[in-house]
């Protein structure tokens, strides 16, 4: 266990009468005190003294494995792990004894413990990132990156129930599946835009952790983007995370899918008058939705931790996309890229639960769906580093396009089919969903914007297959 070293030099925020207090009724009422104790999340390393340290370390290993913790128990744990001379001796253990009477503010005294040991941890933060600054050999982002982690590493004290009674928020829970049920049903969360995908999923879940995955070229970032567009003319707000598009290209991306104008004809300047008509009447729109993007390529796994929480502090943005999962990174992270996209893909799973937002995170599949002969369609073993990734997932929606395995002929089809398979759906059926991909406006449509013959051709043909994993 790494403990706090004091220190002589500083007067660090302490409490060591609260600390006594604290020992002292877990020795004077230990059945009483300590499950007191353990549900506030005391820890030894939340106490100043490093003798109180060993002290509660012995406590905790004897409350563990269900041994009574009087006094003379306790000086034996101390005896056996040969921490008794460090914790002051069998003498300083009876003044602990000695100068607790009561154990009624106990809650108070530990909250103090609490609140010192945060403050120390700021200290602490605040020292280290002094030396960073004065470190003048990494560049301003690496630092700033460093900082930020550094804070973010320390944990405020706060006070969770030890469990709730499952009907305690019945009422308001009927109250939301009224809201459903009156505004038609099937849609809980924050809609995809894509109606026949709605009606599988119902749309983007509070703290799920989603993942969008294809291979390179076949519209990862269009159906992000599409998504995202819809979701923000339908009233929501969207974080966007993008490690590999500027914010130039991501806005050229929404005003060509919104207004059906030819990306390539923006990009090169070469609009034709009714597409100028259609840009100016776009550009308002697109200015007002509520979307919010950070496309630095630098961002680490933290930055994004920190920005997405300022972003859900600051605009309370309802869905967060990422993209994608492969270009993050951890700064200094030692271990294989496998066992650091698990780290990652873990991080974003707590960040959905904690900001209570869908989280997407776009993801590259391997190269195995090329090595097939036959059917070509990803399947969940084709994630690149899968392991950690589908276990993280609550859902995971692959992107399949037969023309990006055809030949040229069929390549230069403007308007291509495409199918969106729900692969894992936690709480929810797995199938599949046709819509189409327009080449030149570099967006997905529902079928109802294709021509009657292309209609048929993307009918949607539900597989309700139930996934309870």
């Amino acid at each position: 266990m790494n403990y706090i070293q004091e220190h002589t030099d500083k007067d660090y925020p302490r409490n060591i009468e609260a600390e006594q207090v604290v020992l002292g009724s877990a020795l004077l009422e230990p059945n009483l005190t300590m499950p007191v104790i353990v549900d506030k999340k005391l820890l030894p390393e939340h106490f100043y003294e490093r003798r109180h340290q060993y002290i509660f370390e012995a406590m905790l290993k004897l409350y563990v494995d269900a041994k009574p913790c009087d006094i003379v128990i306790l000086a034996n744990a101390l005896e056996d792990a040969g921490t008794m001379e460090m914790s002051g001796g069998r003498m300083y253990l009876n003044q602990l004894l000695d100068r607790t009477t009561t154990t009624a503010s106990l809650k108070h005294f530990v909250d103090i413990i609490r609140h010192k040991n945060t403050l120390r941890e700021l200290i602490h933060a605040g020292e280290r990132i002094e030396e960073l600054g004065f470190d003048e050999i990494h560049e301003v982002n690496e630092v700033f990156s460093e900082a930020n982690q550094i804070i973010s590493s320390v944990s405020l004290p706060q006070d969770t129930p030890p469990y709730e009674r499952i009907g305690g928020e019945m009422s308001e829970h009927l109250e939301k599946l009224e809201r459903i049920s009156a505004d038609g049903g099937g849609v809980v969360g924050v809609p995809s835009g894509f109606s026949e995908l709605d009606k599988l999923t119902s749309g983007f879940r509070d703290s799920d952790l989603v993942i969008i995955a294809a291979r390179p070229g076949v519209g990862k970032s269009s159906l992000a983007t599409s998504i995202v567009r819809r979701a923000a003319m339908a009233g929501y707000k969207a974080g966007f995370f993008s490690l590999e598009m500027s914010k130039e290209q991501i806005l050229n991306r929404l005003i060509c899918a919104e207004g059906k104008i030819n990306l390539q004809h923006l990009r090169t300047g070469r609009l034709g008058m009714d597409e100028w008509r259609k840009l100016t009447d776009v550009a308002g729109r697109i200015s007002q939705a509520n979307i919010f993007v950070n496309s630095s390529p630098e961002n680490s796994l933290i930055d994004i931790v920190v920005k997405a929480r300022m972003m859900k502090e600051r605009e309370d943005i309802d869905i967060l996309f990422i993209d994608y999962l492969q270009l993050i990174t951890i700064p200094g992270y030692s271990r294989s890229r496998e066992n650091e996209v698990a780290e990652i893909s873990r991080t974003l799973k707590k960040l959905a639960m904690e900001l209570d937002i869908s989280v997407v995170a776009l993801s590259q599949l391997n190269r195995n769906t090329e090595s097939r002969s036959k059917d070509k369609r990803p399947t969940l073993a084709d994630l690149r580093e899968s392991g950690a990734i589908e276990q993280d997932a609550d859902m995971v929606i692959f992107i399949y396009r037969d023309d990006y395995y055809s030949d040229a002929n069929e390549m230069d089809e403007v308007i291509v089919p495409t199918e969106l398979i729900v692969a894992k759906q936690r709480n929810g059926p797995i199938g599949r969903v046709y819509v189409s991909f327009h080449k030149v406006f570099v967006d997905f449509y529902p079928n109802v914007y294709l021509s009657p013959a292309d209609e048929a051709r993307f009918a949607f043909k539900p597989k309700m297959e139930y996934n309870n994993n």
